[in-house]
């Protein structure tokens, strides 16, 4: 019974819905370095129709077992040029 409210919420949403918007910010994550204890986080912000700059850090301040320490920051900016939309690839 839940699902298909869920379901029929979302068919309703879609059908009312008629304006369509470019994607103007992403956020994002990298689980790969999740799983190496690593907490990282980025923002990638559309500045023009092809052009976007992102700004990513991670963070890894972890003491693990005997004594042994894995510890650094970075912060990296970057600002992308995309050959067809922003944010399609």
């Amino acid at each position: 019974m839940k699902r298909t409210i869920f379901f029929l919420m979302i068919v309703l949403t879609g059908m009312f819905c008629t304006v369509v918007r470019a994607q103007k910010v992403a956020i994002k994550t990298n689980v790969l370095y999740d799983a190496f204890l690593n907490v990282n986080a980025g923002i990638e912000v559309g500045l023009a129709p092809r052009w976007t700059f992102d700004l990513s850090a991670d963070y890894n301040g972890w003491t693990l077992s005997h004594d042994r320490k894995w510890k650094h920051w970075l912060l990296q900016p970057e600002a992308r040029y995309w050959f067809c939309d922003r944010f399609a690839g």
